[in-house]
């Protein structure tokens, strides 16, 4: 496929997470992340099928989806994670992590082959986001609450996150404005400096932080819940304040 300009956002989105896809078209997803940018439009209805796909679509598929996510995350703005750090689309991924979290039954089937290791990768690439955001956003808890809750619930719940990446910091620069304590952390733990105590670090950025201002998004286009039974084939109409 070869995307234009009319290109809806559904097709570029069916295109690097389909059935046929054997690994991620990363030109096709930072297309993706820079209409989310561009376009509230593409980020409202982009989300919505990202949250079905993620919901209700085959492993594989899912896997491919968290694959798109985080290159949005790493190439977008403020306002898409304000709304993927929401706790009702985040909901998605406690579903997906249930046998990480140990949820459920004895009777439920387990994957084999194939299946299983894309579900580990997909349970991992989530596990990893959630982790990225929370360190990202570790000093903004009242900015987002649903993020910080269901990672506060992981942990209670004594699931095995994947070791952090020493360029945290590098993978979020396209957030202007934020920075956390945990990149310095994470930096200086892999070797590039002498060790400080996370509360010591928190504390330094807790201080510069104080003397900024947050710039405000508006919040208009909130990312809602939907039926994952609801028909993406079918055009629908969103109206924009």
């Amino acid at each position: 496929m070869d995307y234009n300009a009319e290109s809806t956002i559904e097709e570029l989105i069916n295109f690097v997470t389909g059935d046929m896809v054997q690994t991620p078209d990363i030109n096709s997803q930072i297309e993706i992340a820079t209409r989310f940018v561009e376009n509230k439009k593409d980020l409202v209805m982009g989300l919505r099928m990202i949250d079905i796909l993620l919901q209700k679509g085959k492993i594989k598929r899912k896997f491919f989806t968290l694959c798109l996510i985080e290159i949005c995350s790493k190439n977008g703005d403020l306002r898409f994670h304000e709304q993927v750090c929401k706790k009702s689309f985040l909901n998605s991924f406690m579903t997906l992590l249930k046998r990480r979290r140990g949820k459920t039954g004895l009777l439920n089937k387990k994957e084999k082959g194939i299946n299983k290791v894309f579900k580990d990768k997909a349970d991992d690439k989530a596990l990893y986001l959630i982790q990225l955001w929370a360190d990202t956003f570790m000093m903004h808890h009242d900015r987002f609450p649903g993020l910080h809750e269901i990672y506060k619930q992981l942990r209670l719940e004594g699931v095995t996150f994947p070791d952090r990446d020493p360029n945290e910091r590098l993978m979020m620069e396209n957030l202007k404005g934020i920075d956390s304590p945990m990149f310095d952390f994470v930096e200086q733990t892999s070797g590039k400096e002498k060790p400080r105590a996370l509360e010591e670090i928190k504390r330094q950025k807790q201080e510069e932080e104080s003397n900024k201002a947050f710039d405000v998004i508006d919040d208009d286009d909130d990312f809602q819940a939907i039926d994952p039974k609801e028909d993406f084939s079918k055009q629908q109409e969103l109206t924009f304040h």
